[in-house]
C-alpha cells in the first residue's frame, strides 16, 4: 500500500510533537502538546483511509 503525502507529513509532525513534549517545560506547554498530539492522531488515523471512504465517513458524523 503506498501511504499519501498527506499521511506522511502527518504522520512527521506527530513524531516531532511527541519528541517536543519530553522536553517542555511547564505544565501549560504540556497540555497544550498533548492536545496537538491527539488532534495529530485523529488527523493521521483520517489521512490512513482510502480516499473512497472518506465521504463515507463524513456522512456518519
Amino acid at each position: 500500500m503506498q501511504e499519501s503525502v498527506l499521511y506522511l507529513e502527518l504522520k512527521q509532525r506527530l513524531d516531532q510533537a511527541r519528541d517536543s513534549i519530553r522536553y517542555a517545560d511547564g505544565r501549560d506547554d504540556k497540555e497544550a502538546l498533548a492536545e496537538m498530539i491527539r488532534e495529530l492522531e485523529r488527523l493521521v488515523e483520517l489521512a490512513a483511509v482510502p480516499d473512497e471512504v472518506r465521504p463515507l465517513l463524513r456522512r456518519e458524523r
